[in-house]
């Protein structure tokens, strides 16, 4: 639909918004450089340029600079110049520049173009997944394969490889420990966020989980502090910790003064855990922290906040059964 709309000039830019009277002017507010035509909002600002180049380090994409405004139909122009991937990546790129000047238009933060970037790459290796292995079990909302990038970047998608790789599980903790697991969720569409821990015993049993919807923009680390300190408060067996941010552990286990804008939340990660000196810090890979992921995304989608005290929603229960592995 949003390739229909751009091909068809139907989509609420200013040019058109002031030839229907709906603005009274049809300059770029973003830019405030000429007339916001499709061509200026997708090859022209500065925002949707650097997205583009962005991508094109990732994607095969047509250089932005080489492109010419033909017209109403410089699109199809390029896209008959295009393979089928080549065109897709193409499309996906613009539907993800228009998304992010809407934000700005609505006055809300652009998300970082690294978030983009990520998202994009991550959309498109899910598509031929879903198509080559439709009954395939998934791992955090993704299919479990990998795909060459080199391929996707060249030939279509079609062509690529496909590869099935086992997924990772939690490993249960040594005999008279518990391990208390965070996550969060973000979602760059609807700009909101939520948070998940799970505190389980050496039988893989749960012993505390919670779900958050904070009404700010709650951090991995902000998470990190809250389930310590209710380790702290209710249990006294030594605890592992892990969370699959790696830069946000070593935030936290940096000897000296973190000079970055969560010195707080790192000092009194660190205070807590002196406090007790049977805690410790591990960084995992995200397939190995699945049950706090879905806390983390029930909580961002449901909007909700709970905590449940020996048990969790129906959903938890069974995926904590089923990413349970012995220890080796």
């Amino acid at each position: 639909m949003f390739a229909l709309k751009l091909i068809t000039n139907s989509l609420a830019t200013w040019e058109n918004k002031c030839r229907r009277k709906i603005e009274t002017t049809n300059t770029c507010v973003i830019c405030g450089m000429e007339t916001e035509t499709t061509f200026h909002a997708f090859c022209r600002c500065p925002m949707a340029r650097d997205l583009w180049n962005a991508m094109a380090e990732t994607w095969k994409l047509p250089v932005v600079d080489d492109m010419f405004n033909t017209g109403s139909e410089w699109l199809l122009h390029q896209l008959d110049r295009s393979t089928e991937t080549e065109g897709l990546m193409l499309l996906m790129t613009l539907w993800r520049i228009w998304h992010v000047q809407n934000e700005v238009v609505h006055h809300k933060p652009p998300p970082p173009i690294e978030a983009s970037k990520r998202f994009l790459c991550s959309y498109l290796n899910s598509l031929p997944g879903i198509k080559q292995h439709s009954r395939a079990d998934s791992v955090k909302g993704k299919m479990i394969v990998n795909y060459d990038q080199a391929k996707l970047s060249g030939k279509d998608v079609a062509q690529t490889s496909v590869t099935q790789v086992s997924p990772r599980r939690w490993s249960r903790p040594p005999n008279g420990t518990i391990k208390l697991n965070v996550d969060g969720s973000f979602s760059a569409i609807a700009s909101n966020v939520g948070t998940g821990m799970v505190l389980r015993d050496h039988n893989g049993a749960i012993k505390l989980s919670a779900c958050r919807f904070p009404e700010s923009c709650m951090t991995p680390l902000e998470a990190c502090k809250e389930g310590i300190g209710l380790v702290l408060e209710f249990f006294n067996e030594p605890c592992i910790v892990e969370m699959d941010f790696p830069g946000a552990i070593s935030m936290i286990k940096t000897a000296g003064t973190d000079r970055s804008t969560y010195t707080f939340i790192v000092q009194e990660i660190k205070r807590l855990m002196c406090s007790r000196h049977n805690i410790q810090l591990i960084s995992i890979h995200r397939d190995e922290n699945s049950v706090s992921h879905t806390l983390a995304n029930l909580g961002r989608t449901n909007t909700r906040t709970m905590t449940w005290i020996g048990s969790g929603p129906v959903g938890v229960l069974e995926t904590g059964q089923r990413d349970i592995i012995s220890p080796t």
